[in-house]
């Protein structure tokens, strides 16, 4: 499962890793600067190649304004 004070998947930190040139075996997503470090990278980049943040911003903004999600 997902590990870390930003809760990143073990598969998603090789793939960083490899982006980042860094040692995959010396991560240690129990530290929580190097959760935060390698969470905000992931977002980062999820940013700039799709539309998933501000898709899922819109949804909680559109659905923060109902008393029940639609999603539940």
């Amino acid at each position: 499962g997902a590990e870390g004070l930003m809760q990143i998947m073990p598969a998603t930190v090789d793939w960083l890793c490899y982006r980042s040139g860094e040692d995959a075996d010396t991560v240690d997503l129990r530290d929580e600067d190097t959760a935060i470090r390698f969470g905000t990278y992931f977002l980062k980049i999820l940013k700039r190649t799709t539309n998933i943040i501000a898709n899922t911003m819109r949804l909680f903004i559109d659905e923060g304004a109902t008393s029940k999600p639609n999603y539940i």
